[in-house]
């Protein structure tokens, strides 16, 4: 029964468990996945590269993650490595090298299509790109639609397919105040569907 109980907090409390290796950081505490580590606090910290299918950022919820050199990898083929719906989300990268990438390939056209991206900004959700690169997405590098808001002040995005329509949307907002957009394509162009830039 201890054994038990000893386990059930170490999930509930989203803990390293005796022989994991730790993805993420939260100040000086360690994290096996970066689902753990968004619940557990604001700025967080790669120590290894990862896998993920969906990382929600939700109303509400602001987020700041320094990818440290490191890349952190999409999977699903209908959803967004990122999917920040209405909460905030910061990329930056200490070290240098980090990247944001989605291996998932594009179903078909349509919906499915359009969220396989790296980072998929909606209603009224904000993304903030400072250092790091977006790059080899089959869907859109990142998708702003839905009064959602992309501010690109460093970093870049590169070799990205926009499958579907432009990468920015439905009155989605982009600023772009440096950094680099390089050997990328899009169906209908890059703004689309009253999209603002």
């Amino acid at each position: 029964m201890k054994t038990r109980t000893v386990m059930f907090a170490a999930a509930t409390l989203g803990l390293m468990t005796a022989g994991a290796s730790p993805v993420a950081k939260v100040g000086e505490a360690e994290y096996e996945t970066l689902d753990e580590a968004i619940a557990a606090g604001e700025e967080i910290r790669l120590v290894a590269d990862a896998t993920v299918e969906c990382l929600q950022i939700g109303s509400g919820v602001t987020v700041t993650l320094d990818l440290a050199g490191h890349s952190l990898t999409g999977t699903r083929t209908d959803r967004a490595t990122f999917y920040v719906k209405g909460g905030s989300l910061t990329i930056d990268d200490s070290v240098g090298g980090g990247r944001i990438t989605h291996d998932g390939a594009v179903i078909n056209c349509g919906h499915s299509a359009s969220e396989a991206t790296a980072v998929s900004i909606v209603n009224y959700g904000e993304f903030v790109l400072l250092n790091g690169t977006i790059c080899d997405c089959e869907g859109d590098g990142a998708t702003v639609k839905n009064c959602g808001k992309f501010y690109m002040s460093g970093g870049s995005i590169s070799n990205c397919t926009g499958a579907v329509c432009g990468g920015v949307q439905n009155h989605g907002d982009f600023v772009m105040a440096g950094g680099a957009i390089v050997d990328c394509r899009g169906r209908y162009g890059a703004i689309a569907n009253n999209g603002g830039y």
